[in-house]
């Protein structure tokens, strides 16, 4: 197993093959051509980042963007919000129809989006989408901003006024008050 190793650290510094840490195990290495592309069942495709894990805060921000963006045009296409990403430089990542189209199915399971229905607009081939009247003040309210629902030190927070962390001390709470 030393030879293997040693063989397949030559291989690697010469850049004949490059080393990948699979979504599946992130214990496990796996070795490709240097020049291929891995398969998303790999790297777990678009909705993950270079550490391999999945990317929450991306998805949310997809999610929140592809909801004010057909809130503004009052009607989007998949097609259109894929246009309209590239463009507006949202994403650093190259994203496609279908990855698109799972933001929107998830705005579409949430309730926050609906299908269009109403035969006055023109659809085409594709589908359209519009706000869910029943969701059009739902998606931001104080609540779902909380800072404490990001927050990477929650674990370390105390209620305590003497706490180095707590709600007292902490600036994203002051100014998220600060919106009431």
């Amino acid at each position: 197993s030393v030879i293997v190793r040693k063989a397949l650290a030559t291989l690697v510094s010469r850049s004949v093959i490059k080393e990948l840490k699979g979504v599946a195990s992130k214990t496990q290495k796996v070795f490709m051509l240097y020049d291929l592309e891995p398969s998303t069942q790999v790297t777990g495709g678009t909705w993950y980042n270079d550490a391999q894990d999945y990317d929450v805060a991306f998805i949310k921000i997809l999610q929140h963007q592809c909801y004010k963006r057909i809130k503004e045009r009052k009607y989007c296409s998949t097609k259109t919000l894929v246009d309209w990403i590239s463009t507006s430089e949202i994403s650093n990542t190259p994203l496609y129809e279908q990855d698109v189209q799972q933001i929107v199915n998830t705005l579409l399971y949430d309730g926050m989006i609906e299908e269009v229905e109403d035969m006055s607009v023109p659809t085409g081939s594709d589908t359209l989408y519009k706000v869910s009247e029943l969701s059009a003040a739902s998606f931001e309210t104080p609540l779902t901003n909380i800072p404490c629902g990001n927050c990477p030190v929650f674990d370390q927070c105390s209620c305590s006024v003497s706490s180095a962390i707590s709600p007292y001390t902490c600036p994203y709470m002051k100014d998220w008050m600060d919106l009431f």
